[in-house]
């Protein structure tokens, strides 16, 4: 093109730097063929007007996230931070590859198979029933703010979850381990199901996208045994004494139900180094 300008356009400039939605894309090509048409005004004859791209000084940088979340079924912090950590990863935006793995840990390893009364239990824990009920509480009402409806009224057994975790891990090897790990967590927070009940966990598998016959197969035999217990190894190593525990991109470790914020700070701190 011969003496014509070249027509820089920054998305920046013409979006603005919010999210305000006074400029829609519609409104963007509207100003371009705009500047166009008041260009080709100015130089007749020049139909070839090229267009120079700025980035803008917001570039998102597309960020890859292997998150490990050590949790167990039972565990109510647990769910909290699963929600938690949704709404970090959400707010990143679907540019970037984040991948969640759930791994064991069994908050009472010594519980005899077919469970124990949830009253017993937590009333020799905490000392008595109404201390146990005043922390059911405190912790209903967290839930309430995260949109999870814990009813642990309906909780009769706290049961042990070996053949939970077994689930979680066949989940993981089908592509399905959210929507397990989020399936058992409701069927015992919210309907009192008891999960360590296999033919509860039949079902739920079956229902949150694992085959019948899968499931069964695997109840059936010592699959996922040993996957259990290398990460029982691997939680000693890191000295994991509760849960829920994010190691992210094995670079950074929270510890606990962290609030979105801090999430979204480590995804920050490790995608940058």
């Amino acid at each position: 093109m011969n003496g014509a300008p070249e027509l820089y356009h920054d998305h920046t400039e013409i979006y603005g730097s919010g999210n305000d939605g006074e400029n829609e894309p519609g409104e963007y090509q509207r100003l371009l063929e705009t500047l166009r048409f008041t260009v080709s005004r100015m130089f007749p004859g020049e139909t070839d007007l090229p267009l120079v791209e700025i980035k803008s000084s917001e570039t998102v940088v597309a960020m890859n996230l292997a998150i490990e979340v050590i949790s167990d079924v039972i565990c109510p912090w647990c769910f909290v931070g699963k929600r938690r950590l949704e709404k970090a990863i959400a707010s990143t935006g679907s540019e970037h590859d984040v991948q969640v793995h759930w791994l064991p840990f069994q908050l009472n390893p010594a519980m005899p198979e077919q469970g124990i009364s949830r009253k017993d239990y937590r009333t020799r824990k905490f000392g008595s029933w109404q201390r146990s009920q005043e922390l059911d509480d405190n912790l209903s009402a967290v839930g309430e703010a995260e949109g999870i409806a814990f009813n642990f009224g309906r909780i009769e057994r706290t049961p042990n979850t070996v053949d939970a975790h077994r689930v979680i891990w066949l989940a993981g090897q089908h592509g399905c381990q959210d929507a397990v790990v989020e399936a058992l967590f409701a069927a015992y927070f919210t309907a009192g199901r008891d999960v360590g009940n296999r033919q509860t966990l039949i079902q739920i598998g079956t229902e949150s996208g694992l085959q019948r016959h899968a499931v069964e197969s695997m109840l059936g035999s010592d699959d996922g045994l040993q996957s259990i217990r290398d990460s029982r190894k691997v939680n000693q190593q890191r000295q994991v004494s509760s849960v829920p525990l994010f190691v992210i991109n094995n670079k950074s470790t929270l510890s606990g139900a962290q609030q979105p914020e801090t999430f979204l700070d480590a995804f920050t701190q490790v995608t940058a180094t």
